[in-house]
């Protein structure tokens, strides 16, 4: 059996550390030992508040990130038959500072399924086991190694193995959900001395080694010195081997369908109606660095600033170009008035742009070539197309938006 010790450090070589600060993949490991409380801890904090250490912006943003990486690859790790063992973090709470506001952080959020445990902080209190085995001589043997400073609520397919005190309130708990298993322990006592730390991790990996049927028999179990089957460091190896493959692929299929999925809301620029072309316009100009805000009562419309100019983008289809000749309001007109909207509301001068949509029925060469008869036929107007955001989201240059902006009549 493979053990890691997640934030509980003991000077021995039978065990693999992982810190919760530094996520690290659980490839190979059999048991993981994990020291909840540490959590409070484990980053640089603001300020107390409310008697709550409180985390800065930037180390609140590291947590958050640390926790969804860690409840990843926990659930992974259960999920191919690893043992979860959790010390309660008793009373120990932290805070953390979002851009808005101070909230409160779960120690416990890292867990794969929010169901399995709640936890609610308690007067330390001696722990009693009035249950059976392996669970009864586990905690005897530990005598006041633990304390009880939180009671534990549970998933009701997880058996309570501990209480705080003579009263019914669980302080442990245990659940087998094939093929993992999820055992939650009491806290360490605040005077816990490495030796019994130490004492602790031995019992629990028998005490775990008895739930998976390894300990059979067994008047002690060697976890210090563990008996290595025949082939089984090769298999080990191979194992992990092929752990870190799997990942490598499941990391690469995500990107790619991260790929694939900006893909077809880009294509929205050249294939799609006015609403579609103007909301994936606002996505490629906000991804080059332009403020953009939609219409004020026409979502047909998309303002954008950048580089001290203000331009309203307005949405062109063919209907409105075949009826400039005998409309009330010429295309001139109607796409200057549009964008005159916004001027009473900015304070500034408004560029107006013709947001060519019509073209996108009918394919992005015929587009091109309909839209440079468009700047000739209109050229007191800027034109832009779907194909020009496209072709400058790209590259990621916005001087190729400048440039088709500034395109001479026919070009």
């Amino acid at each position: 059996m493979q053990v890691g010790l997640l934030d509980l450090p003991l000077p021995s070589s039978f065990a693999t550390d992982f810190s919760f600060a530094a996520p690290l993949p659980l490839d190979g490991i059999d048991l993981l030992i994990w020291n909840s409380a540490a959590i409070a801890d484990a980053y640089p904090r603001e300020s107390i508040r409310d008697g709550v250490a409180l985390l800065s912006v930037i180390a609140s943003q590291q947590l958050v990130r640390d926790t969804r990486a860690w409840r990843r690859e926990l659930r992974e790790f259960m999920a191919r038959g690893g043992t979860l063992v959790v010390l309660s973090p008793g009373a120990a709470r932290l805070s953390l500072h979002t851009v808005q506001d101070v909230v409160g952080y779960d120690l416990l959020e890292a867990l794969p399924d929010a169901s399995a445990a709640s936890w609610t902080p308690c007067e330390p209190t001696p722990v009693h086991c009035p249950f059976g085995e392996p669970f009864k001589s586990f905690f005897e043997q530990l005598g006041d190694r633990f304390i009880a400073g939180a009671t534990l609520g549970a998933a009701n397919d997880a058996q309570p193995i501990a209480t705080a005190g003579a009263s019914s309130l669980a302080c442990g708990i245990y659940r087998y959900r094939h093929p993992g298993r999820l055992l939650m322990l009491p806290s360490l006592a605040a005077n816990a001395s490495q030796e019994a730390a130490r004492d602790v991790v031995e019992a629990t990996i028998a005490l775990v080694a008895r739930l998976r049927l390894e300990g059979r028999g067994a008047t002690r179990y060697r976890w210090d010195e563990p008996l290595q089957m025949p082939g089984e460091p090769a298999l080990r190896s191979r194992l992990v081997a092929l752990a870190a493959q799997r990942r490598a692929l499941e990391e690469e299929e995500a990107q790619l369908a991260s790929r694939l999925d900006s893909l077809m809301f880009l294509a929205l620029l050249q294939c799609g109606d006015a609403t579609g072309v103007i909301d994936a316009a606002a996505l490629v100009l906000h991804a080059m660095g332009g403020y953009t805000q939609k219409g004020l009562r026409d979502m047909n419309m998309l303002m954008w600033e950048q580089h001290g100019r203000t331009r309203v983008l307005v949405a062109v289809d063919d209907a409105q170009v075949e009826a400039d000749a005998h409309s009330v309001m010429p295309l001139l007109d109607h796409v200057r008035s549009q964008a005159a909207e916004w001027v009473p509301v900015l304070q500034t001068e408004i560029e107006p742009v013709a947001l060519y949509i019509g073209g996108n029925r009918r394919g992005a060469r015929q587009t091109r070539e309909e839209i440079a008869l468009l700047r000739e036929r209109f050229a007191p107007l800027q034109w832009l197309c779907g194909a020009d955001l496209f072709l400058a989201y790209e590259a990621r240059d916005i001087a190729r938006v400048e440039s088709r902006l500034s395109a001479p009549a026919g070009g």
